[in-house]
């Protein structure tokens, strides 16, 4: 992966950070579609900067990781292109 962004990975951090901000001034909690989407959309910009992500309700350190997980995060790794 590039030290440099591109263009088009700028825009889409452009876009993905607007659509990542709360608005601090609404004292309401923000829904769980909305928390979510905001997860989503931090995935992608950490996809965008080379890191694998895994997809899962549970964060881990690779030595709590399953056999499973082990597996899923091996495999993402071949799927980045040498990246």
């Amino acid at each position: 992966m590039s030290d440099t962004l591109n263009k088009s990975e700028v825009d889409q951090l452009l876009d993905l950070f607007n659509k990542i901000k709360l608005d601090l001034q609404d004292s309401s909690f923000p829904t769980r579609t909305n928390r979510l989407e905001a997860v989503e959309n931090m995935k992608r910009v950490l996809k965008i900067h080379g890191y694998t992500v895994l997809n899962g309700p549970e964060i881990c350190t690779p030595d709590e990781m399953t056999s499973d997980d082990k597996k899923r995060f091996l495999g993402n790794q071949s799927n980045k292109g040498g990246q």
